[in-house]
């Protein structure tokens, strides 16, 4: 085209242009044509509880998956194991995703007194962390005093076990 863009102002280059201005427009409008809209739906994700679940040593649980025969298969898993730091890992280190989100989704609607409420909504407003332990998943909660300024958390501890992933085979007697 020869053009030259300087701080905002095209000035004429001393060249001879390499394509003409039409072919030029030509490429740029079949680009923007081309052009694919995105918008980033972090709300998209089927893991509710991202981003508040911690193992028992204190390292956060990250959403993985995994499929079998077309299945998918949800579960949180520290991230000590997908570090390659087993031996930081907390007694559960990984657990299976729609356990948790119901037991802490029950626990969440009972709470608020309504069965209707969005979850992913009732998860960000009243919780701050989760700590899944071998024998008992603790809950912390925000507890907003009536001062803007000075926040309290409550910890509730929930029933819960880890089952094993693989079942026993042979005969139990």
């Amino acid at each position: 085209m020869g053009e030259i863009s300087h701080k905002g102002q095209i000035h004429a280059g001393d060249h001879d242009p390499i394509i003409t201005r039409e072919t030029f427009e030509a490429v740029q409008a079949a680009f923007a044509a081309n052009t694919v809209a995105r918008k980033a739906k972090s709300k998209a994700t089927p893991f509710l509880l991202a981003g508040y679940l911690f193992d028992s040593a204190g390292n956060r649980m990250t959403p993985s998956h995994s499929r079998k025969k077309g299945v998918r298969y949800r579960y949180y898993v520290s991230q000590a194991v997908l570090q390659s730091r087993k031996g930081e890992a907390g007694e559960v280190f990984r657990a299976p995703a729609p356990e948790l989100e119901t037991v802490i989704g029950s626990f969440l609607r009972d709470q608020c007194q309504d069965q209707q409420a969005d979850l992913r909504s009732l998860i960000e407003a009243q919780v701050t962390k989760i700590t899944i332990e071998a024998d008992s998943i603790s809950v912390e909660l925000a507890c907003l005093t009536g001062n803007p300024k000075s926040s309290s958390s409550q910890t509730v501890s929930l029933p819960w076990s880890k089952r094993p992933f693989r079942v026993a085979k042979g005969v139990v007697g």
